[in-house]
């Protein structure tokens, strides 16, 4: 992910919709926290079997943009009624997503979809959807079934699908498969043993503005390397993307607790969203010394 560039696309075609709600809507989207994550497609497969409703889903802020990549992603295709695998690889969109009366907003700009040896049949990259008022249709044939409007953006225009059907059918995975992610990262993000971290540039003779414009933010397990006693202030931590990604694969959904017991004297009657407390230092590096990581809620002192 390029943080500096991550606007760019996303900032022109939005400019030039044609309904000013959406503009209403994702007012101030350009510096929302920006989030960077990785996930496993298995991993995916495994949680959206667990989601009721995509619009209850506990949020890490009222609304952020998303730079999602999904490895080991397969493609389908139809060819003569046969559906058959034709590749894979990874999935990348960015996104940005928030809630209008109690319902998801998200503009989406695909950037990858599969194994880039396999040509692209009509359609080229980057890709851009808009979907608006999505929410849990409980009159649906599936479980999982959502009522939403789409908007696509081809030949540097808006083309509302709702009036071109096919293009829709066509689109269908694609739409899908940012729904799979987007819910992955929700319910990754709501894990109990899952916390909010800034990454910033160590550059400490850079301007406020210059190391703002290139900070973001990403989820750190409980079981990561840093969140120890004795690791210090600002010490360099080594950590294994891959053991990260299988940590957060097999770790339990958060859960609200209703605080009613009398010996909670300032929360009875609260309810809260129930995390573990992090226990190792607020800052830490990477390895190369390039980031700095900071926990964003309360550390155990």
């Amino acid at each position: 992910m390029n943080v500096t560039t991550f606007n760019d696309g996303l900032a022109r075609v939005l400019a030039t919709h044609p309904l000013d709600d959406v503009r209403h809507v994702f007012k101030g989207w350009q510096t929302v926290p920006l989030f960077d994550h990785v996930l496993q497609y298995e991993h995916e497969q495994t949680v959206i079997k667990s989601i009721d409703k995509l619009e209850d889903m506990p949020m890490p802020f009222k609304m952020f943009r998303l730079a999602i990549a999904e490895t080991a992603v397969p493609f389908m295709d139809t060819h003569n009624g046969v559906e058959a695998e034709i590749g894979h690889g990874t999935y990348r969109s960015n996104m940005i997503v928030t809630k209008h009366k109690d319902e998801m907003w998200i503009m989406i700009e695909l950037k990858e979809l599969w194994d880039k040896h396999i040509e692209m049949k009509r359609m080229s990259l980057p890709m851009y959807l808009l979907i608006t008022n999505l929410r849990h249709d409980p009159n649906g044939e599936a479980a999982d079934s959502y009522l939403y409007r789409v908007s696509f953006w081809a030949d540097d225009k808006w083309m509302p699908l709702a009036d071109y059907p096919l293009v829709k059918e066509a689109l269908g995975q694609f739409i899908s498969g940012a729904l799979g992610s987007l819910a992955t990262f929700l319910f990754d993000a709501s894990l109990p043993t899952a916390h909010i971290a800034e990454v910033r540039p160590n550059k400490p003779s850079k301007s406020v503005e210059w190391t703002r414009a290139r900070t973001h933010f990403t989820l750190i397990m409980h079981g990561h390397p840093a969140n120890k006693k004795d690791v210090a202030e600002r010490q360099r931590v080594i950590v294994d993307r891959d053991e990260e990604l299988r940590r957060m694969s097999h770790d339990r959904r958060g859960h609200w607790r209703t605080y009613r017991h009398e010996r909670f004297r300032f929360a009875r009657g609260s309810r809260r969203w129930v995390k573990q407390t992090w226990c190792g230092p607020k800052e830490w590096l990477d390895a190369g010394g390039r980031q700095i990581y900071k926990i964003l809620e309360p550390v155990d002192e």
